[in-house]
């Protein structure tokens, strides 16, 4: 039986009376249908992105068995050059969705010289502090490794701040041989609060792809800001 067919029959069982069915050739009618047709496929396709984003915010919480559903993300990133002209950065997802209304830019105020772990203490103290203003996020990534870990964990502590699940992303050099050959390439680690050893997702994970998102967003805009800065600087000589 055809699809047509299929489809009459249905109509008019749900309508209760029989049901003509018409294709347009041509005119308001055909664009009509066509578009209709464009409609119902953006919509299958937005429920399918959808169903894979809530996928992948699952599998990212039982991975790194997180307290909280990942619906807020923030990742915090450093940018300066021997400290000069040194900027912070916060991007914000929203159920694995970029929100660029909740990004934010900090000007560096307290730290002379190049010392990344004590902008990223000024960056995150000053985010912290504003959660009234701003509800915090449930996870809180930092780019960096261990130590840049530690910043994050200590400044939640100090100011009394507990619910928020933390980890690190950082790309670091790992050293291996092959048939007598010295092999060096760069994997990406993530840390955990009170885990020694970082977990490694494979390349194609979903998982690390969007946590590698959220890092490059974060560095891209503190790059961005810290360009804009020292070029008012240089003008300003």
């Amino acid at each position: 039986m055809s699809e047509e067919r299929l489809l009459k029959i249905y109509l008019e069982e749900k309508k209760k009376k029989p049901v003509k069915l018409t294709t347009p050739k041509s005119g308001e009618k055909k664009a009509l249908v066509e578009m209709a047709t464009e409609n119902a496929k953006e919509a299958t396709i937005g429920k399918n992105l959808e169903q894979k984003s809530i996928a992948v915010l699952e599998e990212l919480q039982k991975r790194l068995h997180l307290k909280n559903d990942p619906h807020r993300m923030e990742c915090f990133d450093i940018s300066n050059i021997q400290g000069e002209a040194a900027v912070g950065s916060r991007v914000t997802f929203i159920e694995g969705e970029p929100d660029k209304a909740l990004y934010r830019r900090y000007k560096i105020k307290t730290v002379e010289g190049p010392n990344d772990y004590a902008m990223m203490m000024e960056v995150l103290s000053r985010r912290v502090k504003g959660k009234e203003e701003d509800a915090l996020p449930d996870l809180l990534m930092v780019d960096g490794g261990r130590g840049q870990l530690s910043i994050a964990l200590q400044v939640l502590k100090e100011l009394e701040v507990e619910g928020v699940d933390v980890i690190a992303l950082a790309k670091e050099k790992t050293i291996s041989s092959f048939q007598g050959k010295r092999i060096e390439k760069l994997q990406e680690r993530v840390y955990l609060p009170g885990q020694k050893n970082p977990i490694v997702f494979s390349e194609n994970s979903p998982v690390l792809h969007l946590l590698q998102r959220l890092r490059d967003e974060a560095h891209r805009f503190a790059i961005t800001y810290h360009r804009k800065l020292r070029s008012k600087e240089f003008l300003a000589r």
